[in-house]
């Protein structure tokens, strides 16, 4: 399979080289708070998943990260998501 991570619009696709299964997971802001961003990823990731369930793949391509970006704001995103995810399994209260 192949992935396009994206919050506008993951894209996977999945083969054997002759035939195609190929979806596009779009997806539009919930609002600007943080619940509302990671409900978002959330989302995503929830179709995602089933999608692959339905039909296993036995590898997955992800397209890698702009290592030449300025200040690696990918990993920094990344990072700062997965964080933010988790502070808030402790308390509502977490504030930008």
């Amino acid at each position: 399979a192949g992935v396009d991570a994206s919050i506008t619009g993951t894209a996977i696709a999945i083969g054997d080289g002759r035939t195609w299964n190929v979806r596009r997971f779009p997806s539009k802001p919930r609002g600007d708070d943080l619940r509302s961003r990671i409900l978002r990823i959330e989302k995503i990731l929830e179709e995602v998943v089933a999608f692959l369930e339905a039909s296993p793949p036995a590898a997955i391509f992800i397209e890698n990260y702009a290592f030449g970006a300025k200040f690696g704001r990918e990993q920094l995103g990344e990072l700062g998501g997965i964080m933010r995810w988790h502070l808030l399994d402790f308390t509502s209260n977490v504030f930008e």
